[in-house]
């Protein structure tokens, strides 16, 4: 005797949903809508106050026309300073990290410091670096590594610090060495925080390289936003926002995708496997 095919019940609210309009609920359909209605009240607004707030189509064309070069040379001076000095503070924050979470000694030598300079703002440095490095490249990768690294820091060693006992346990029991409890049990169980702690340091690098630019009226985007800003040029400094707005997203979009194949590796042989099958 055959057993009675099972009937996958479906949801009422999911019955009276309109077929159509399915897409509607799609996460970048509705990032997309949000972004064009606000870009169309902001274009509305501006247009009829433009000396309150500029509009997309005159920060556009300020974009393409008017201040094209001398943003993007800005951006490169920036650029180059920031990405030398989050790729030192991951250098030198994820080891530190680690070393405090497995060590008492260094931890307790190490603490006070990183939590003082983790608390304290980047502008409070900023004329004493202005003073000991001059108005020099040192200054803004300096600037960053100062204030990139701590959080990065900070993150790691509390996420070496969660990692279960009853793992360590069985992982000393079973691989020993230190070296191999980090590669294998500490770093895999810390990766969360330690992504967390790098989006922070990226967003606090980039913060504390422009904050070094603009008090210390060096070029790059610091120094743009300071001119732009004492000759109220508000279509170009709203150039400079969106720029450094997209470019944070993009860094964030990219550790958190390097955070999903380091992390999750499940979810790359789901892919895989789909991908094969679909081919």
């Amino acid at each position: 005797m055959t057993e009675p095919a099972q009937v996958a019940r479906v949801p009422a609210h999911a019955a009276r949903r309109p077929a159509g309009l399915g897409w509607l609920r799609s996460k970048w359909t509705l990032q997309v809508l949000s972004l064009v209605v606000g870009v169309g009240i902001w274009q509305l607004y501006g247009h009829h106050s433009p000396g309150v707030a500029s509009y997309p189509s005159q920060v556009v064309h300020s974009a393409l026309h008017g201040h094209a070069r001398e943003i993007t040379s800005a951006f490169e001076e920036t650029l180059s300073s920031f990405l030398l000095g989050f790729a030192i503070c991951t250098v030198i924050g994820i080891p530190v990290g680690l070393l405090m979470a497995r060590s008492r000694l260094v931890e307790l030598i190490l603490r006070p410091y990183v939590s003082i300079l983790y608390a304290t703002p980047i502008v409070v440095f900023i004329p004493l670096l202005i003073v000991y490095l001059g108005v020099t490249f040192k200054l803004r990768l300096i600037s960053a590594v100062l204030v990139g690294v701590f959080p990065i820091v900070l993150n790691t060693y509390i996420g070496a610090q969660q990692v279960e006992n009853d793992l360590l346990d069985a992982g000393k029991a079973f691989v020993g060495k230190e070296l191999q409890l980090l590669r294998t049990i500490i770093i895999p169980g810390s990766l969360p925080y330690i992504f967390a702690g790098l989006r922070i340091g990226f967003a606090h690098a980039m913060v504390a390289t422009i904050v070094s630019e603009m008090e210390g009226s060096v070029a790059g985007v610091g120094g743009l936003v300071d001119r732009y800003g004492q000759n109220l040029e508000l279509a170009p400094m709203w150039v400079l926002i969106v720029v450094l707005g997209v470019f944070a997203v993009l860094g964030s979009s990219l550790l958190r995708a390097a955070e999903r194949w380091s992390s999750q590796p499940w979810d790359r042989r789901t892919r895989h496997a789909k991908a094969g099958a679909a081919s």
